[in-house]
């Protein structure tokens, strides 16, 4: 079967913009195709539900996430810094990602990333995020740029979908994305304990029992919990 391209994974993504797919499985779509179309070592997604506070979203590998998590915990970083000025970041070097953001460069760096590279997700004039990606590699140090911000700006139409909202109503839907969020990784748990296998292991089972029931990751991850809880 031939390789998914840049084309293919663009269209079907803004279908899902203006079709009724569940938001997280286009989101977990989008990641996978940031993963393998930049190319990245590891991509991440951090919104701001509120004014000043930021949330993750998303991420390739529970390892991405973590990073993605510190950065938030320390208040700087390649995607908090993005958010704050509404343009892009690169930072490309280890000396470099340390001198900019000191513990968090230096657990980037740590983590094996040389490169970082932050995309605006914008709607209108307001910054909801950003789309974090990292390189380990002369190949990821220098992804396609124009193809990532492409990426971050379907995220936002995807999280926004109508036209006609206020800043109120955007910060209502990224709440309830990020609600939805929270029951995916509670699923996500669940089957790395249960199944005792590692979280990255457990998220991609979770996807497969998705596609092989034809139902969302919502969805399933709702059902694994309520069949836990009344067990």
């Amino acid at each position: 079967m031939s390789r998914r391209t840049a084309v293919e994974a663009l269209a079907e993504a803004t279908g899902s913009v203006n079709g009724q797919r569940d938001v997280h499985d286009t989101l977990a779509q989008l990641m996978n195709d940031c993963h393998d179309l930049l190319p990245a070592a590891g991509a991440g997604v951090l919104v701001a539900s509120r004014p000043g506070v930021l949330d993750l979203l998303a991420a390739t590998s529970h390892h991405t996430a973590q990073l993605e998590l510190f950065q938030l915990q320390r208040e700087t970083g390649p995607c908090p810094e993005c958010i704050a000025t509404g343009t892009a970041v690169t930072v490309i070097g280890a000396a470099q990602i340390r001198a900019r953001w000191g513990t968090v460069g230096d657990a980037i760096v740590r983590a094996g990333f040389d490169a970082v590279h932050a995309f605006p997700i914008r709607w209108n004039d307001t910054t909801l995020g950003a789309l974090n990606v990292f390189g380990s590699s002369p190949e990821s140090d220098h992804p396609d740029t124009t193809l990532g911000q492409a990426f971050a700006n379907l995220i936002g139409m995807l999280l926004v979908r109508r036209l006609d909202l206020d800043s109120d109503q955007i910060s209502s839907r990224l709440r309830d994305v990020l609600q939805g969020r929270s029951v995916i990784e509670q699923a996500k748990g669940l089957l790395a304990y249960q199944r005792s296998i590692p979280a990255d292991v457990a998220y991609e089972q979770l996807q497969q029992l998705a596609a092989e029931r034809r139902q969302t990751l919502s969805t399933v991850a709702a059902g694994l919990i309520h069949d836990a809880q009344i067990r």
